[in-house]
């Protein structure tokens, strides 16, 4: 049986967007959700600051979703069936993650039903509101690296672990659109999850 490579932009999006490599010394993102959740309900962060950590994480997912839809697109001009298969495969497992994430934020401060038993009574807990402003302020700050992520000079912090030839695949997608459309691309995706365009 003869198998077949993936195209480098389905590998782009496995290896760089689903499954980037982490610092030393960091922890996953699920498990920082998770962490994240257990401050928010012990009250060590106010509503503000997790606002801004959410919002961050949001603009963080907008990005990355913007680049795999801009390397998706550019590389269908180009790609064989086969290519064309194995890069929607790659992007749906990527786009699932993603959705995965934006779920876990959304419950980052809630507990099912607002009650917890804390030795033998019931104490309810409030909603935590975030603070929509501070979410779409803070999640807009990524249109800065989206930009600068159209530079070859670049290396963003997925592309540690590849060659030049993942930097210029994603140099040549970011290119063949305007910077304004690319931000643009990217505000749609924080109105989405906030409600509100950011200015």
């Amino acid at each position: 049986m003869i198998f077949k490579d993936k195209p480098i932009s389905a590998l782009y999006i496995d290896m760089c967007l689903t499954n980037p490599p982490t610092f030393p010394g960091t922890i996953d993102i699920f498990r920082y959700l998770d962490d994240l959740h257990y401050d928010t309900l012990g009250g060590t962060k106010s509503v503000e600051e997790v606002s801004e950590i959410i919002g961050e994480i949001w603009g963080s997912v907008c990005t990355k979703v913007v680049l795999a839809n801009l390397i998706t697109s550019y590389s269908f001009k180009i790609a064989s069936n086969f290519e064309k298969k194995s890069l929607k495969k790659s992007f749906d497992k990527f786009l699932q993650k993603q959705n995965n994430i934006i779920n876990l934020t959304r419950h980052i401060g809630k507990i099912q039903n607002n009650v917890l038993e804390i030795e033998g009574r019931e104490i309810e807990l409030p909603d935590i509101k975030l603070d929509t402003k501070i979410l779409t302020d803070s999640a807009a700050k990524s249109s800065q690296f989206l930009l600068s992520a159209r530079s070859p000079d670049v290396v963003l912090e997925y592309e540690r672990n590849v060659g030049e030839n993942f930097r210029a695949l994603r140099v040549a997608a970011l290119n063949e659109f305007s910077p304004v459309s690319v931000r643009e691309k990217l505000y749609d995706g924080i109105e989405e999850l906030t409600g509100l365009r950011p200015k």
